[in-house]
């Protein structure tokens, strides 16, 4: 086998063919490469392999026409077969010898790598599995076309006949596609033909997931064309259609159990910059310890969740990892509403679902999920919709355990005073699995199980009858939330009633020239993860920062943050850069000036009172703060602020049940390249000219040697 490979390999460059092949092949990725990532300030190397792939298509045929044909057509196959080499040594050699020249190329691309290493944070993990799932698919690729050539002399029919089968197999992953969203084909049917779809499988890879059964797939691919390689070239030795059709019975049997096992168990190495395909130890801690079904019913066709180029692959991906880590608890289907119209009357609480909405159900209760909902998103000048975050993981862990909990938490917002919108704050506390209601104290009382009464910016002060039903309420253990805003005036009984918990607002504005987003008054500022919250230990304090527009400074009143029973300590500051002014005067300016007060200061304070009822220890919280923490900008930002998971913590830490988890949202867009024009002048040079142009002359060198011989 060794002297074959070496003849073979040999002959790839003492003849133009391995030039051709390789010059021809760099010289398009390259320019790919130039275009999608010098150009496009991409550090990710996802989309040049991408088009690899489909340049593989063309560029297979060259290195692999002449394997078998040649030997026929130069009669040198009589030769090979009466040497006392074994059948499979010769097809493997010829193989390796086609393999490494791909290898060849692969390692030119290596300056692809290098090149994003030098401008940008390079994901190892992406690179190292695009490499393997191209080595694995090019073997695939090479093995079905030694075959082809192994059929016939000419190697143009040799070359038109691989490039036959590598269209074929695409137009295949194209038909499947189609019918599979329209059911024109059974089910069972559509996924045998999606599990031989060459691009199916590559996508995933090139969508960050390396999984065990794809890698098994191109490794069997490769080993079966080899086989039937090496049953053709030994024709004259006895041909066994036994053989042959045991050891395809093999390969599907092996197949199988690869799926199943990558299934059940999720074989799959997460390769995304942003672990994607990766849950957290609070998702996986919830899964182990189900105890109970629960089903998970995506309204949707399932085939428009497999594109890997699709948002909806990602959360297909997520759901099946809480399938396997759940043991099988946790069991997903997809229903097509459009072909089961009646299938939204099994759930008659869910008055607002709709086509693609995600319904998570158990023995005990069910609620819904939308599934774009589950993505953050931003808007251009042009009002036009696009995803930057992904927040899927909390919100079905989140869902997945209101479906599984007994209690049920309540947050209770205050109006009647002109109180500011709290969307974005409902919202979170409905994903902390709260529900959540409106309710004017001055006509009401407050509901018997509330847990956390939030009283959001008003503009006039509580009637002394609401200030004895907020209190009555604390005083038997309850949680609330106080937020005052810039314009929020003074508030005598509310600001009294506050005062008595350690905390007095100042009618100043915090200003930062140093840390802000864009304005002086949008001020960035520190959590400083109190020892009060038990889960602010999942706070990432270290990357984020508080986002406070117009934050009032606090002023805590007791010296040592505790009078008797209670204690008051800083949840956000401001840093030591900030200044605070007062804008009472119509001179007054943004700029600092003399007198300013100099930060930082505490923009959020907890107080927390152990007191007693009847005997029975209770434990009241409350929060104060400026609006900004929580209005919808901050909230709907997390990617970028951590205001959503400080809140979230807190609604973690007041619900009684304590069936909540916080997660850190994931951003969409991945590392980008700091380059300058003239070096990217460089590389279009070096790459797309200078490197196929060697090659090229390398090749006519070689060529011109030859004839002169």
């Amino acid at each position: 086998m060794t002297s074959i490979l070496k003849r073979d390999f040999k002959a790839y460059f003492t003849s133009p063919i391995g030039y051709i092949y390789i010059g021809s092949y760099i010289f398009v990725l390259n320019l790919v490469f130039y275009l999608n990532n010098a150009l496009g300030n991409s550090a990710s190397v996802s989309g040049v392999f991408g088009f690899m792939l489909l340049v593989m298509m063309f560029t297979t045929p060259i290195l692999t026409m002449r394997v078998f044909s040649e030997e026929y057509k130069m009669k040198t196959d009589l030769l090979l077969l009466t040497t006392p080499v074994r059948t499979f040594d010769i097809v493997s050699g010829k193989f390796l010898s086609a393999q490494l020249v791909f290898v060849t190329l692969l390692a030119l691309t290596l300056t692809w790598p290098a090149i994003i290493s030098a401008f940008a944070s390079n994901n190892v993990a992406e690179v190292i599995g695009n490499y393997a799932g191209m080595f694995f698919i090019g073997a695939a690729y090479i093995a079905m076309g030694i075959f082809i050539s192994s059929l016939t002399e000419n190697q143009v029919v040799a070359a038109v006949g691989s490039l036959g089968m590598f269209i074929g197999l695409y137009l295949l992953d194209v038909i499947h596609s189609f019918f599979y969203s329209n059911g024109a084909f059974p089910l069972w049917f559509m996924n045998a033909l999606g599990s031989i779809s060459v691009f199916g499988r590559y996508g995933s890879i090139n969508s960050g997931i390396l999984a065990l059964d794809d890698v098994v797939f191109f490794i069997s691919l490769t080993l079966l064309f080899l086989f039937l390689t090496a049953r053709r070239w030994d024709r004259q030795r006895g041909f066994s259609i036994a053989i042959t059709a045991i050891f395809i019975v093999g390969v599907v049997l092996v197949n199988i159990a690869a799926t199943q096992l990558t299934t059940r168990f999720y074989l799959k190495a997460d390769l995304s910059e942003q672990k994607f395909y990766t849950l957290s130890e609070q998702t996986i801690d919830v899964l182990r310890g189900i105890g109970e079904d629960v089903t998970i019913t995506v309204l949707d066709k399932e085939a428009e969740w497999q594109n890997p180029e699709d948002l909806r692959y990602r959360l297909m991906e997520t759901l099946n990892m809480y399938s396997s880590y759940s043991g099988g608890r946790v069991k997903v289907n997809y229903i097509d509403p459009d072909l089961n119209p009646r299938i939204k009357e099994q759930y008659p609480a869910l008055t607002d679902v709709v086509s693609g909405d995600i319904i998570v159900e158990s023995a005990r209760r069910y609620t819904s999920v939308n599934a774009g909902n589950l993505f953050l998103w931003s808007y251009n000048n042009r009002n036009q919709p696009a995803p930057v975050a992904m927040d899927a993981e909390q919100k079905l862990t989140s869902a997945l355990l209101y479906t599984l909990s007994d209690v049920t938490a309540r947050a209770v917002f205050l109006e009647g005073h002109n109180e500011s919108p709290t969307t974005a704050l409902q919202a979170l506390f409905e994903t902390s699995n709260y529900e959540v209601e409106t309710i004017n104290l001055a006509h009401n009382d407050l509901p018997a199980d509330t847990t956390v009464v939030i009283c959001a910016a008003p503009k006039s002060d509580l009637l002394p009858l609401e200030m004895e039903r907020l209190e009555a309420y604390m005083n038997s253990g309850g949680n609330t939330m106080i937020f005052y805003d810039m314009d929020t005036p003074k508030l005598p009984n509310l600001d009294l009633y506050i005062e008595e918990w350690g905390v007095s607002v100042s009618s100043e504005l915090v200003l930062d020239p140093t840390y802000n987003f864009g304005y002086l008054y949008a001020i960035g500022a520190a959590v400083l993860a109190p020892e009060k919250l038990p889960s602010a230990e999942s706070l990432d304090t270290v990357n984020k920062m508080a986002v406070m527009g117009g934050a009032r400074p606090l002023t805590p009143l007791w010296p040592t943050g505790e009078r008797e029973w209670r204690t008051s300590e800083p949840l956000v500051a401001s840093w030591s850069t900030s200044y605070s002014k007062s804008f009472d005067s119509d001179n007054a300016t943004a700029e600092k000036s003399p007198g300013d007060k100099e930060g930082p200061f505490i923009l959020a304070m907890l107080t927390t009172d152990r007191g007693n009822v009847n005997l029975n220890p209770v434990t009241s919280r409350m929060l104060v703060s400026s609006y900004c923490l929580i209005d919808d900008t901050a909230l709907g930002n997390s990617q970028y602020f951590i205001n959503a998971q400080l809140l979230g913590v807190i609604a973690n830490d007041f619900n009684p049940s304590g069936e909540s988890v916080i997660i850190p949202v994931k951003v969409l867009a991945g590392s980008s390249m700091s380059i300058m024009s003239g070096q990217v002048r460089v590389i279009f040079f070096a790459l797309v000219i200078a490197m196929p142009l060697i090659i090229f002359v390398a090749g006519g060198f070689v060529w011109r040697k030859r004839r002169s011989l």
